[in-house]
């Protein structure tokens, strides 16, 4: 198989490839199997995410709306307590933004329960 690159591609991946002492071509072929890699691990997680986002409009769908007693289904609240604790605080922001687009508020835990700011 022949490849054609941009000289000034060439020599970036020249560099990065004897930067890791390999030649050219295992370097490449290296790279596009990790970017197959990643990109298999990228449809999985969109595919986790939709699942996830059709769960979470089903539940609020079934109970009659977002401020339904969770407390009813100690499985659900302990697999979102769970899932709470082993994510990091930019992905909390971003499932509260979700949250917060689909009129699902935000549990804080707190007296209330939800944290309307």
């Amino acid at each position: 198989m022949q490849l054609r690159l941009e000289p000034e591609k060439q020599l970036i991946y020249e560099a990065e490839a004897a930067g890791r002492g390999l030649p050219l071509v295992s370097y490449l072929r290296r790279r596009l199997e990790a970017g197959d890699t990643m990109q298999g691990e990228l449809v999985e997680l969109q595919n986790q995410v939709l699942a996830l986002r059709q769960l979470v409009e089903r539940l609020v769908g079934r109970r009659g709306g977002a401020s339904a007693d969770v407390g009813r289904d100690p499985m659900l609240a302990e697999l979102v307590l769970l899932l709470r604790t082993l994510s990091k605080p930019a992905n909390m922001q971003v499932v509260h933004a979700e949250m917060k687009r689909l009129g699902i508020p935000v549990w804080s835990g707190g007296d209330g329960g939800h944290d309307d700011a």
